[in-house]
């Protein structure tokens, strides 16, 4: 790294953390300060010497990243800027703070619960309007025929502020052998179609397919294809014919099942006409499933995130002094609780362990290790009958998609009260 990357800074820009790191580069949280106290976070990708040095490569992918910049739509991540220093070439993109969707499918399948079927729902049908977005585009009167190429759960971001969905990587194809991937069945090749195998260029089917890959995981929990070895998932995704949704979950909705088949199909010309029609399918479905919003994904994110904080925390960079870790609070040494007030109830037998009192209107973190509610120790009061306070603001939902999420609070914070 040259003098001024060790010393954290790039250009305009001062290098805050590292996000991720493979063989085209590292990314990482900057920020740019002005006048005023003015200060703006963004994503920075500094590509490595190897990629820089490849100026055909380089070229090509510039030349991408500019039809990319030119997406303007709410589910695609924004490209600001591309430029060169000292020799090493940079990206500029917008900054969401939240995790990716492979990280939120991971620690719902770590902790045995999958995502709500409207909220898989929805974020396939987010995503399907950014591939639409790309695909639609045009220049001077004709097809762009900008595709993603590389459309996998890990670039894919959910905004822990908002809940929006934002799809990154557009102009990213191009890098594919200078980034290889684990073959796991969550990695690039469970994810890519099979005629990208077979030397056909990606194109909006393959997207297309890759989409369904995604929806098909996010709803059911795991991936469509599998295979012990590298060979043997190849040959899993190169057979096709994965096992329906419908005849691994019973209630899986018939129409969703259906669209999910069709854009994993062996053959593209099998699949879905274009993302505009996958969009408006899984529209359909969300009306018969339940109404789920962004709203109702920040809420799931939340959940996931109070309980794992650490594993979802981004690595700090060694040019940049560490931030204060969010979960710190937590780790506390407890204060000893003041005895009980004389006008309360007292407990037939005083707690072996005394904690913290919570805050009004917050949920207590888990600090100790899952135990069974059948195994623990029984609380000295019952309080049953006794309308609960919200720990959150919850967002409005009704029906089945409710009783989801409040099925999944009660999991993931079963002490609860």
């Amino acid at each position: 790294m040259t003098a001024s990357t060790t010393t954290g800074r790039i250009g305009d820009y001062e290098l805050i953390e590292e996000l991720d790191r493979g063989g085209a580069g590292a990314v990482y949280v900057a920020q740019r300060s002005g006048p005023a106290g003015f200060k703006k976070r963004v994503a920075l990708k500094l590509l490595s010497e190897a990629m820089t040095a490849d100026r055909e490569l380089l070229g090509r992918y510039v030349a991408d990243l500019g039809r990319a910049a030119q997406i303007d739509h709410p589910n695609v991540v924004q490209i600001l800027e591309v430029g060169e220093q000292d020799g090493r070439t940079f990206v500029v993109q917008e900054y969401v703070e939240g995790p990716s969707l492979e990280r939120l499918l991971r620690k719902l399948h770590e902790s045995k619960k999958r995502l709500p079927m409207g909220l898989a729902a929805r974020v396939g049908a987010d995503l399907a309007a950014a591939l639409q977005a790309a695909h639609e585009r045009t220049e001077e009167g004709r097809p762009a025929g900008l595709v993603h190429g590389d459309l996998q759960a890990d670039r894919v971001l959910i905004s822990s502020a908002s809940g929006q969905v934002k799809l990154m990587g557009f102009g990213g194809a191009v890098l594919r052998p200078l980034a290889p991937r684990a073959g796991t069945p969550e990695g690039r090749m469970g994810q890519l179609a099979p005629e990208c195998f077979e030397g056909a260029a990606a194109d909006a089917r393959s997207d297309i397919y890759a989409l369904g890959v995604i929806l098909y995981r996010a709803a059911l929990g795991r991936a469509p294809f599998s295979g012990e070895t590298d060979a043997a998932l190849l040959g899993s995704v190169l057979r096709g014919n994965p096992m329906s949704p419908a005849k691994l979950d019973a209630k899986f909705p018939a129409d969703l099942d259906r669209l999910i088949m069709g854009a994993l199909a062996r053959r593209p010309e099998d699949r879905p006409a274009g993302a505009a029609e996958v969009r408006e399918g899984i529209e359909a479905c969300l009306g018969s499933l339940s109404r789920a919003s962004a709203a109702d994904l920040k809420h799931v994110v939340g959940l996931v995130k109070s309980s794992t904080e650490p594993a979802l925390s981004p690595t700090p960079a060694p040019t940049a002094a560490p931030r204060p870790e969010a979960p710190a609070r937590e780790r506390r040494a407890p204060t000893p609780a003041p005895a009980a007030p004389p006008a309360r109830t007292p407990a037939p037998a005083p707690t072996p362990t005394p904690a913290p009192a919570a805050s009004p209107g917050r949920r207590r973190a888990q600090t100790q290790p899952f135990v069974p509610v059948e195994s623990r120790t029984p609380q000295p009061v019952q309080q049953a009958a006794v309308a609960k306070p919200e720990a959150t603001a919850k967002p409005e939902a009704t029906g089945s998609l409710w009783d989801e999420l409040d099925r999944l609070e009660r999991e993931f914070f079963p002490e609860k009260p």
